[in-house]
């Protein structure tokens, strides 16, 4: 087998659960082909953490703040490197975050640091009205606003993850690359 950009097991300490996976082709509802898609998070899979403050997560000038705290946070190779092995192999990816959406620019601008912004399908972020809530149903909310378009197959998350379950996508647990304990 040929490991996407040089990734190789022993660099991995990954378990890689997606190996016998059927990748399946695009199905047809109907008249409408549904594609393939990947849900894939961006903190704690793609980047690592900036601790954020919950209590102050009303404050525009806070989350302002956060955003910009984003942009130091370090780059999860394994992550980074699955997002475009996903897209290289045909799946769209669509990110699904908790971020508030007024931090869409800082968003915008990391993911192009880390030369991933144009492997996306759609960006959709936590709307600020759900702040506060918790992510798994900010993240239900997102899946039921677009589930029309795409056949989600798998999410890349270290978090949600029974709420993916529950609607029959498999779950690449992040926390295999992410040095956080690992979910079962």
């Amino acid at each position: 087998m040929v490991w996407p950009r040089g990734i190789c097991p022993g660099a991995l300490c990954l378990k890689l659960y997606f190996l016998t996976i059927d990748l399946g082709t695009n199905e047809e509802v109907g008249k409408v082909v549904m594609k393939k898609a990947i849900i894939v998070d961006v903190d704690l899979t793609l980047v690592g953490d900036t601790p954020f403050d919950m209590e102050r997560c009303h404050s525009f000038s806070y989350l302002k703040e956060w955003h910009i705290n984003t942009l130091k946070a370090e780059k999860l190779e394994v992550g980074v490197e699955l997002a475009r092995f996903f897209h290289d192999a045909g799946f769209k990816l669509v990110i699904m975050t908790a971020r508030d959406v007024t931090g869409r620019e800082e968003l915008m601008m990391k993911l192009r640091e880390l030369g991933i912004a144009r492997l996306f399908s759609e960006i959709l972020m936590r709307e600020s009205i759900d702040n506060g809530k918790p992510s798994d149903y900010v993240k239900g909310k997102m899946i039921d606003a677009v589930g029309h378009k795409y056949n989600f197959v798998f999410a890349m998350d270290d978090a949600n993850h029974n709420l993916y379950r529950s609607r029959g996508i498999k779950v690449f647990d992040a926390n295999n690359w992410n040095g956080k304990e690992v979910n079962s």
